[in-house]
């Protein structure tokens, strides 16, 4: 077991008619990226700190799964199959080894109160979340992993510019060519590479400008990984060369400038013992309210003008009955609510938040419902006619997470802060004081990096 990626206490849940789960960590104020294989097994790491599992999934039989023996160990599948075969409901507490045991850090030390706040991306150490309900150990594989797994979040993740996640494909590529334990991430090469020649071809010169101007260590990244690919896959030869000599053309012509706010455009930091009864009973887990990341899902791609008209509106339908309404920054402040045309029955509200040069709501809607019939309209928070839903609450907290964990990877901690604080903020109304917590000492550090530098 001591070879497995996530050695640390995990627990079963293998309840009757729902997918089998193991679970780790609860997902942190960003909530959680995951990948779903051709099989059905989903991973799910914490967005923020993705060496941390936050579950498996799997529906059927674990037996002869080569990917969960790989990832929990040959020692923890056999309990889970001796549980499962007992035809026990009740979650189950999986062994571990002690010899990757260490005293697990609190939360602050965890979501980067520590020196480098910077580095608080792809952990080392063991942890400890919420009030002592998990302790484990991160292992180098884990951190590679779950990087892989948000970077494939990244690249089927819409409300990114199209080069930003043409750059988290390139990454993903070169660390399936260079990283051992990448190979679990195989069967998604192909799609990675379909991503790529889809995205390629709607990048504008803007956002190649953007990219030319960035840091010089995140420009040679870029340039470096997309050549690698290029060189790696003839059948993207063709849409990336012109790319390469464009940003490498830009960058000899133009003088340094403000960083691009790319949140795949960076290295990866390689990164008292609680009763199982309290591990059991801790709350449930949040997977991200986003829509679907996995690389098979992507929504359409939609050109968006470079000058944003003040009557701009478009309205797209993403997978798992999310739509998304984006307008221009003139309706910053206000609200997006989705009524049936027939009757006018509020089915969902959200905030409008910043997405690139618009602004974007993401709204769940019953899937039996169809565009035509809904009328979507944007006004004012007071006129709401009740409260926002707590899952609206939710997306729009994970989505504040996102962009803080985006500038702070960058560097931007005043941009960071903000983020955090409205974070923060979202937890509170939402009603998890947690994650609330956690995004507000991640919103100090912040401010404290801010004012080290001034």
């Amino acid at each position: 077991m001591s070879n497995s990626v996530y050695p640390q206490r995990l627990s079963l849940h293998a309840e009757a008619d729902s997918p089998i789960a193991f679970l780790g960590t609860l997902s942190g104020p960003a909530g959680s990226s995951l990948i779903e294989y051709p099989d059905g097994t989903i991973l799910e790491v914490d967005h923020l700190e993705p060496a941390q599992l936050v579950q498996i999934s799997l529906t059927g039989s674990i037996k002869g799964s080569e990917l969960l023996l790989q990832l929990i160990g040959e020692q923890r599948v056999a309990e889970a199959i001796d549980w499962i075969e007992l035809g026990s409901q009740a979650p189950k507490m999986l062994s571990t080894d002690d010899f990757f045991y260490e005293p697990p850090p609190d939360d602050q030390a965890l979501y980067g109160q520590s020196d480098v706040y910077a580095r608080s991306f792809g952990s080392q150490g063991s942890l400890q979340r919420g009030s002592g309900s998990r302790k484990g150990f991160t292992t180098h594989a884990a951190a590679e992993i779950g990087n892989l797994v948000r970077t494939a979040d990244f690249i089927g993740d819409t409300r990114l510019e199209p080069l930003e996640r043409l750059l988290a494909g390139a990454e993903f590529l070169v660390q399936l060519d260079t990283r051992g334990s990448a190979q679990i991430f195989r069967p998604f090469q192909a799609q990675v590479v379909a991503a790529i020649a889809e995205l390629a071809p709607t990048v504008t010169t803007e956002e190649l400008s953007e990219l030319s101007e960035g840091e010089d260590q995140i420009v040679q990244s870029a340039i470096g990984n997309l050549i690698s690919v290029s060189n790696r896959y003839p059948e993207l030869k063709f849409t990336l060369d012109p790319l390469i000599r464009e940003v490498e053309n830009l960058q000899r012509s133009e003088p340094p400038a403000a960083v691009l706010d790319m949140s795949v455009a960076y290295s990866l930091v390689d990164a008292s013992e609680d009763d199982d009864e309290q591990y059991l009973r801790a709350p449930p887990r949040l997977r991200s309210a986003m829509p679907p990341p996995a690389l098979m899902r992507h929504a359409p791609i939609v050109k968006i003008p470079p000058e944003v008209p003040e009557g701009y509106r478009k309205v797209e339908q993403l997978p798992s009955g999310l739509f998304r309404v984006s307008v221009s920054s003139a309706f910053s402040g206000q609200w997006v609510r989705a009524l049936r045309k027939e009757g006018l029955l509020l089915l969902a509200s959200a905030p409008l938040l910043p997405n690139g040069l618009l602004l974007s709501a993401d709204l769940l809607i019953p899937p039996d419902l169809v565009e035509e019939s809904i009328e979507f309209e944007v006004i004012e928070k007071s006129k709401l006619t009740r409260k926002p839903r707590q899952l609206d609450l939710i997306r729009a907290a994970i989505t504040a997470g996102r962009d803080a964990a985006s500038a702070a990877r960058l560097g931007n901690a005043d941009t960071a802060a903000r983020r955090w604080e409205e974070c923060a903020d979202l937890w509170v109304q939402a009603g998890d004081q947690r994650r609330a917590t956690l995004a507000f000492q991640l919103c100090q550090s912040a401010l404290f990096e801010l004012s080290r530098r001034e």
